[in-house]
């Protein structure tokens, strides 16, 4: 019934009654340009000098990362395992919750032909996107081995797709040009968002956020409900836990009390 209702998901829009007050501001060196958050609600910051920034819940600092390069994709999510990919050396690593780097791996070219996007699956296994043929790869990374293989030809005719996570058994793509493209453990469509332009979505709790015209958008993947907050101040990137609201724009992090 799960299912039913993600299928059967219509907008109908709520305001949600969120407080806010700024309790830190910051200046990053360079300009932001991807922003994310971890299940123990610390904070990063991909710069565009490659550098990734952690903060705690109050803005202070924690830790930092460099390498050449800017990433491809970086998921703390998990806040243990961080994981970090650079699809021009198709090399990834699984960071330390203090930023420390571990050991980089090659993707394996016998499991995926033109790796060009991946993402955590669980523990032990991972997702990747293979450009070759436009399919979808669960991979178990202890034993090298693909577990599902799904297509997604029929919904996409080109790679355009920024950002691919696993939530709630769920499978998200991002296009930049079509929107959210979510799909069950099984490689079926269950639904697309269409949104124009977006650079990120999250998750806070049972639901989908991202933001559309200076406002964050709710959808609970359980009953299909929705609502809405306006933003205090627009934004490039918004990050939420039951505590706080984090704003950035392009060279400025904005951290506020949050109630959900």
């Amino acid at each position: 019934m799960k299912v039913v209702a993600l299928l059967l998901f219509v907008l109908t829009p709520f305001i949600s009654q969120g407080q806010s007050k700024k309790i830190a501001s910051i200046r990053t060196p360079s300009e932001v340009v991807f922003a994310a958050i971890d299940r123990a609600g610390d904070f990063y910051v991909v710069l565009k000098s490659g550098d990734i920034h952690k903060y705690d819940k109050n803005g202070a600092i924690l830790g930092s990362y460099r390498h050449e390069g800017l990433p491809t994709l970086f998921d703390p999510s998990n806040a243990i395992r961080l994981l970090i990919y650079y699809k021009k050396s198709q090399q990834f690593s699984w960071l330390s919750p203090d930023l420390s780097v571990n050991p980089f791996q090659l993707i394996d070219p016998s499991l995926v032909i033109d790796p060009s996007l991946i993402c955590p699956s669980g523990d032990q296994n991972m997702w990747m996107l293979d450009n070759a043929d436009l399919s979808l790869k669960k991979v178990s990374l202890s034993d090298s081995r693909v577990l599902d293989e799904f297509s997604i030809t029929d919904q996409f005719k080109e790679n355009r797709i920024t950002l691919m996570r696993e939530y709630q058994n769920f499978l998200f793509l991002l296009d930049s040009k079509t929107g959210i493209a979510v799909y069950n453990s099984l490689g079926r469509l269950m639904r697309k968002i269409p949104i124009i332009g977006l650079a990120n979505f999250n998750f806070l709790g049972e639901e989908l956020y991202y933001t559309e015209n200076a406002r964050i958008k709710f959808l609970d993947l359980f009953t299909a409900e929705t609502r809405e907050l306006s933003l205090p101040q627009p934004a490039q990137f918004v990050l939420l836990t039951d505590e706080r609201m984090i704003l950035t724009t392009t060279n400025q992090v904005e951290v506020f009390e949050f109630i959900p």
